[in-house]
C-alpha cells in the first residue's frame, strides 16, 4: 500500500510486501496464454507506482539481474529505507525515486511492465486519472500493467463496516488504537443485531472475516481518507479513454471461466453479449466481486487477443506445482494426485500421471512440458503427439484450477541435499532489516519466528552440514514456529538440520548453488 493521508503509511517501515500475482513471469504468461508475445522479463524495463519501500520490487531485482526496475513512491522516508536495502544487497539493477502521482513532469520513459498494487482506489480521482493517464503513455507497444482495485457492487457492504469504523473515529488517536475501536464497534454491533435478517447476518459475517487481518490493511480501507470503489465498466471506460484495453485478471482461472464453470460461463455470455468488458461486469453483479487485478496492454494490442484456451499456446511456458502420487491399490489404473493439504485430483491418464509426479517432485522449480515428455517412461503403443496433447492439456487445466503455477521463465532452486546450503540472499536482507517475513522463490511472503530467525542466517553457504549441526540446535528449540520444527524431533543434531533444510527447500527459501558448485543429483 502506498502513502495516505494523515501519514500512516509514512510511519511504517516497509509496508509493501511481495505480491505473487504482480510478478512479470506471471503477466507474461497471461499474455501468452491469450495470444501475446509480451517482452522477455530477463530483460524487462519494470515499474511499479506507490513501491513503498520496495518490499515487492526489490526480490524481482534481485532475481532478474539483467532487467531493470524503477520504483516510485510519494514518501522520502521509504526512498531511503529502500536505498539503504538495495545497497546492502549490491543491486545495480534497481532504482527507487521520490515521485507525487499527481503532479505533472513524471516521466519514467518506457516500461514493458507497469505495477499499481494497492494504490489506484486510494488515492483522489485526480491521481487515479494520472496512473491510468502514465500506463497509456508509457506502457510498451507488447507491454502489460497490472492495476488493482475495490469495485462494486460487492465493496457496497464493506462501505457500511468502512462507515462504522469512521462514525466516531478519531484522527488524534495512534493508528493502533483507531483500529482497535473500529474492530470493537463491529464485533458489538454484530453481536447485538438479530441473525436473522440480511443485515444481521451480513455484519456478523464482516465481524469474522476481519478478526484476523492485519492492523495496516483495516487502515488502508476503511480509516484512510480516500477509498473509491468502483465498478469495473467504469474503471475500463477511464482506461479506454487512455488507450488502454482489457488483457483479463490476473489468474489464469479468470482468463478462461468456461474451463471452471461451464454452466455459469453460459449464463453469463447469454445476458452480456460478446463483448468481454460486458462480460466481466455482468460477472461482477452475479458474485458480488469486491476486488479486482485487472491487466491492461495498449488498445492496439487487444485485436491480436485470443481468448480460447490453446495448451500448444502455452508450450513454452514454465510450471511449478505440489501434486504429487499418493499411494493407492496395486495396479490400479486410477490415481490420485495432491498437494501437502490434502486437495487434489484423479486420473487414470498414465502419461500423466507421471508428468504431474515429475513436476510435484521438482517443487520448488519449474519444468516446461518439453521437460516432462522427456522423462516419462514405459508408455508403449502411445503416439508422441498424442501424449503430448494429452499432457498439455492436463498441464493447462491444473493450472486453471489452481494446482499449477505457470510462469514464464523458470524458476531454480536449492537442495536441502547440497554440500553448503545456502538460504534466498533477499530473505537473510530482510531478516536482518528486522521484517517478520521473507520472500520465497516464489514472490510471496512467508512469516518467521523468533527462533528460526536466528537459524537462517547461518545457513549461508560458508558451512556444510556438520558444521551446520554444530550450529543450529542450540537455537532451533521452540515448540511454536511456523516451519514446524518443533514436532517431535530426534535429538540427532544432523537430523534437525536435515528437517530444518527440507522445511526450507519445500518453503522455496533456498538458493541454488554457484553454476560450478558440486552438487548431489536433484529430483526430476
Amino acid at each position: 500500500m502506498t502513502d495516505a493521508p494523515g501519514g500512516f503509511f509514512n510511519d511504517l517501515p516497509y509496508t509493501s510486501y511481495p505480491f505473487p500475482d504482480t510478478r512479470p513471469e506471471q503477466m507474461a504468461a497471461l499474455g501468452v496464454a491469450l495470444g501475446l508475445t509480451p517482452p522477455p522479463v530477463a530483460t524487462a524495463r519494470v515499474l511499479e507506482l506507490g513501491c513503498a519501500s520496495g518490499g515487492n520490487l526489490i526480490p524481482l531485482a534481485a532475481r532478474y539481474p539483467g532487467a531493470r526496475f524503477l520504483g516510485i513512491d510519494l514518501s522520502q522516508r521509504h526512498v531511503e529505507i529502500a536505498g539503504d536495502r538495495i545497497a546492502a544487497l549490491g543491486l545495480t539493477n534497481i532504482e527507487i525515486r521520490q515521485g507525487d502521482l499527481g503532479e505533472d513532469g513524471l516521466d519514467p520513459g518506457p516500461q514493458d511492465y507497469i505495477i499499481a498494487h494497492g494504490l489506484y482506489s486510494w488515492v483522489p480521482a485526480g491521481v487515479q486519472g494520472r496512473i491510468l493517464d502514465l500506463l497509456g503513455r508509457c506502457l510498451a507497444p507488447d507491454g502489460i500493467g497490472y492495476v488493482s482495485y475495490n469495485v462494486l457492487p460487492g465493496w457496497q457492504q464493506r462501505k457500511i463496516v468502512r462507515d462504522i469504523f469512521q462514525f466516531d473515529d478519531d484522527p488524534a488517536r495512534s493508528p493502533a488504537d483507531r483500529v482497535a475501536r473500529g474492530r470493537w464497534l463491529l464485533e458489538q454491533l454484530a453481536k447485538g443485531s438479530s441473525d436473522k435478517t440480511t443485515y444481521g447476518q451480513l455484519l456478523r459475517q464482516e465481524a469474522e472475516a476481519l478478526s484476523t487481518l492485519a492492523e495496516n490493511y483495516l487502515m488502508s480501507e476503511f480509516l484512510v481518507e480516500d477509498n473509491r470503489p468502483c465498478y469495473f465498466h467504469e474503471f475500463m471506460a477511464d482506461a479506454r479513454a487512455r488507450g488502454l484495453a482489457f488483457l483479463t485478471e490476473s489468474r489464469l482461472a479468470l482468463a478462461f471461466p468456461g474451463m471452471v464453470d461451464p454452466q455459469r460461463d453460459q449464463l453469463v455470455r447469454a445476458m452480456a453479449g460478446p463483448g468481454v468488458e460486458s462480460y466481466e461486469q455482468y460477472t461482477d453483479f452475479l458474485q458480488g466481486r469486491q476486488f479486482r487485478q485487472t491487466l491492461l496492454v495498449p488498445a492496439e494490442a487487444a485485436a491480436r487477443v485470443a481468448r480460447r484456451a490453446e495448451p500448444r499456446r502455452m508450450a513454452g511456458l514454465h510450471y511449478a506445482s505440489q501434486l504429487r502420487v499418493q499411494p493407492g491399490e496395486p495396479g490400479a489404473a486410477e490415481r490420485r494426485l495432491a498437494r501437502p493439504d490434502g486437495s487434489g485430483l484423479k486420473t487414470n491418464d498414465p502419461g500423466v500421471i507421471q508428468a504431474l509426479d515429475a513436476l510435484g517432485r521438482a517443487w520448488p522449480e519449474t519444468r516446461t512440458p518439453r521437460d516432462l515428455l522427456a522423462g516419462l517412461q514405459g508408455l508403449p503403443g502411445i503416439a508422441p503427439e498424442r501424449l503430448s496433447e494429452r499432457v498439455m492439456e492436463a498441464l493447462l487445466r491444473t493450472a486453471v484450477a489452481g494446482y499449477t503455477h505457470v510462469l514464464a521463465g523458470p524458476v531454480s532452486s536449492g537442495r536441502a541435499a547440497d554440500d553448503r546450503p545456502r538460504v534466498l540472499d533477499i530473505a537473510r536482507a530482510e531478516l536482518a532489516a528486522g521484517q517478520d517475513w521473507v520472500t520465497t522463490l516464489h514472490h510471496a511472503p512467508l512469516r518467521i519466528g523468533p527462533e528460526i530467525r536466528q537459524a537462517l542466517p547461518l545457513i549461508d553457504g560458508t558451512r556444510d552440514h556438520a558444521a551446520l549441526a554444530g550450529a543450529l540446535p542450540a537455537l532451533v528449540t521452540a515448540e511454536d514456529d511456523p516451519l514446524d520444527l518443533a514436532a517431535p524431533r530426534a535429538p540427532d543434531p544432523q537430523a534437525l538440520v536435515s528437517g530444518l533444510l527440507a522445511r526450507l527447500e519445500a518453503m522455496g527459501l533456498l538458493a541454488p548453488p554457484a553454476p560450478d558448485a558440486a552438487r548431489p543429483t536433484s529430483p526430476a
